[in-house]
């Protein structure tokens, strides 16, 4: 999958560079044989022509139903740092496979579609408020799922007693048929925990695994990596995309009604053929 995206965005950055050439302007010259930017821009425009034009059209509807600032979209840009775990718009570019201009614009279309979504399910700063105060609190752990509370005391006591680094090793030396479930490496919002978890997992430092945890009559083990407090600013735009659905209303509703309101018109019939 991240191939095919790559290759993708390969594809829209040419269709765009090529569209600057004239008509017959050779782009390659191989011995005495030209390839044309005609045929190249034909092939790409089969290829990718689509997606980069939805991609177009929907950004251009965010952004003209949306007036964004340079704060904001500055903002939006430090949230796409972090989450690539880069440092810079530059490295931030280079992480994602396009230009640090595509990479602005990136952000400026997340900062438009939280915006808007804000606007049409007439969301609050209260609302949005009260919902990131269940999720600053997170946590990284690896945990999983036993049938057995017999199996699942025995993990626990092999970590807790180092007899074991991990849940991963002390399963293997507990359980020869794997009839468990397992995750590594998941983040949880300590305030959407239910009780049982939140009480067995609160207080655990890195590392430490909870107590056998019961819950629909199967047995659950935690191993806390890291806990932190997130910032609302990283989180705001999955927030509001959540309460806005719980009311119906996500980017492609929005998209719609915006498609109504600002009439897309193809110019040129070979491309209204391919968008069909």
């Amino acid at each position: 999958m991240k191939r095919y995206v790559g290759m993708t965005l390969i594809g829209v950055a040419s269709i765009s560079a090529l569209a600057a050439c004239g008509n017959g302007d050779a782009v390659v010259k191989v011995g005495s044989e030209n390839i044309y930017k005609e045929d190249v821009y034909k092939e790409l425009v089969n290829r990718y022509g689509k997606d980069y034009l939805l991609g177009e059209i929907e950004y251009k509807l965010f952004i003209q139903n949306a007036k964004v600032t340079d704060n904001e979209v500055q903002e939006k840009v430090k949230v796409l740092e972090k989450e690539n775990n880069v440092k810079t718009l530059k490295e931030l570019a280079k992480q994602l496979g396009v230009s640090e201009e595509e990479a602005t614009k990136r952000a400026r279309s997340l900062a438009a579609q939280e915006k808007i979504l804000i606007k049409e399910a007439k969301l609050t700063k209260e609302d949005i408020q009260r919902a990131f105060e269940e999720r600053k609190y997170k946590m990284m752990v690896d945990y999983m799922v036993v049938d057995s509370k017999q199996q699942a005391q025995k993990i626990v006591n092999l970590v807790r007693n180092k007899k074991a680094r991990d849940l991963e090793t002390a399963s293997h030396k507990v359980i020869e048929t794997y009839y468990l479930n397992y995750k590594w490496n998941v983040e949880l919002s300590e305030g959407l925990l239910d009780e049982n978890v939140l009480s067995g997992t609160m207080g655990l430092e890195e590392g430490q695994v909870s107590d056998v945890i019961e819950k629909d009559g199967q047995y659950y083990i935690y191993q806390v990596k890291s806990r932190n407090t997130v910032e609302l600013k990283d989180e705001k735009l999955e927030i509001v995309r959540e309460l806005a659905l719980e009311k119906g209303i996500d980017t492609n509703t929005i998209l719609e009604k915006l498609k109504k309101k600002d009439k897309v018109e193809y110019k040129d019939e070979d491309i209204e053929s391919l968008m069909k």
